[in-house]
Parts: structure tokens; C-alpha cells; sequence
């Protein structure tokens, strides 16, 4: 088995996590739930949406809602395109509490395919609109996501019933002028995690990001974040 995209991937995430750590100044603990479903629509067309909560503990703890329809476009077999609408509220113990809306459009690569290692890229464009419920006051952003990752099976070959595989990615958040001024306007995430398929619909997934965090561009990054994330839904 050649296993040299593990590896790169692995080291890549392990020096963004050795940056976060020099540079950060607070950090916070993090549960995250998420749902994800899907349906075909066309042989070409499906829905592919999820829901979740998430909430943060610290010093000034929040928590989240969130509600992400989307479609995805099978352009060819290792080409989606993707469009949805976030539709968020998040509710802070201090400060005002926000509601945000997100609509984006983006591409997914799965490519390339080495053994029973499978590579994924995905690269969003999104248009952030936050409310401020306080001040009944809207901003916007316009942020790049771009994310690679990595997914392959241990006890199987292939992705089938009862497989055991392990995830790996990392990801990187450029924001645009009209910053936020918000603890998550930029980010850099590293993961990992280990997921279970219990036949060819259903599986649940547990993954650890380490996460770092700035209000703006150009800040450095001021804090970090450990996320344990719970997935759960249909898999495809």
C-alpha cells in the first residue's frame, strides 16, 4: 500500500497546528453536533444539506444553531458543483446575540485516488450578512474557504458495510475587505478523526479539529479553539 499522502497530509496539519500554538494567547473547548442528509433529485442533481449545534466553553461561553440547505451538480465522477444558503443563530452569554446568513457556491475535486486513499478538495466562496440583534444592525463579508482532505478505509479495501476509516484535512479561511470584527471572521483548521459505516446509507463520524482564530485579516492569531466533533447522518 503506497501511503506517502498520509503522511504529507498528516505533517502539513501538524505545522499548522505547531504555528496556532507559538502565536495564540486564549484558547477554548468546543462541542459540535451535525446531522447530514441527502436525497437524489436527477441522476446528476441531489440534495446534500445538513443541521447542527455547537457550543463553546470558556470564559464568555456561546452556543449555536444552524440549518445549511444545499445542491450538488455531478458534473463528472470526481466533480460537484455546490450551492446552499447557512441559515445561523448564535446566542453569547455576553454581547449581543447574532443571527447570520451565508449563501455560497463552491467546487469539490476527489482527486487524487492512490490505493484505497481518496483525496478531496473543496474550494467555497461565501458571502457572510450578520445581524447584530442588539443593535439591529447588518455587516458582510466575503470569505474564500478551501479545504483538502484525505479519507481511507482500514478494515476494507473499499467503502462498504461495516468499514472503519480514518479522516485528515486541513483548512484555510481568506476573508476579504469589510472584516467582521468577530473572534471567527479568520480561521485555519487542522483535523483529524476516525468514522464508522454501518451499510451504504448510514455512518457516524468523531473528529478533533485544533482551530485558530482572529477578528480580522490582519490580526495575528489571539486564540485557539480544541473542537470535538460528533457527525452523524448519510453517507455518500
Amino acid at each position: 500500500m503506497r501511503s506517502w499522502g498520509w503522511w504529507v497530509l498528516v505533517l502539513a496539519i501538524l505545522s499548522f497546528s505547531s504555528e496556532i500554538n507559538a502565536q495564540v494567547e486564549a484558547t477554548t473547548e468546543h462541542l459540535w453536533f451535525d446531522f447530514y442528509n441527502y436525497f437524489p433529485i436527477t441522476d446528476s442533481l441531489e440534495y446534500d444539506g445538513d443541521i447542527g449545534f455547537r457550543n463553546a466553553f470558556d470564559e464568555f461561553s456561546w452556543w449555536r444553531v444552524y440549518w445549511r440547505p444545499a445542491l450538488a451538480y455531478k458534473w463528472k465522477r470526481s466533480i460537484r458543483f455546490h450551492g446552499g444558503l447557512k441559515f445561523a443563530f448564535d446566542d453569547y452569554e455576553i454581547g449581543a446575540d447574532t443571527f447570520e446568513l451565508r449563501p455560497y457556491l463552491g467546487i469539490k475535486i476527489i482527486w487524487p485516488r492512490v490505493d484505497r486513499f481518496v483525496f478531496r478538495h473543496f474550494l467555497r466562496a461565501e458571502q457572510r450578512l450578520l445581524l447584530n440583534t442588539e443593535s439591529d444592525s447588518w455587516t458582510s463579508q466575503f470569505r474564500l474557504r478551501y479545504k483538502l482532505g484525505l479519507k481511507a478505509p482500514l478494515n476494507n479495501h473499499e467503502m462498504v458495510e461495516r468499514t472503519v476509516y480514518i479522516l485528515v484535512s486541513a483548512e484555510l479561511f481568506g476573508n476579504s475587505e469589510g472584516d467582521l470584527e468577530e473572534r471567527f471572521a479568520s480561521k485555519r483548521r487542522g483535523t483529524v478523526g476516525v468514522g464508522y459505516l454501518f451499510n451504504q446509507s448510514w455512518g457516524l463520524e468523531f473528529e478533533y479539529t485544533r482551530q485558530g482564530s482572529r477578528d480580522t485579516r490582519f490580526g495575528g492569531y489571539e486564540g485557539t479553539d480544541n473542537i470535538f466533533h460528533l457527525k452523524a447522518g448519510l453517507h455518500h
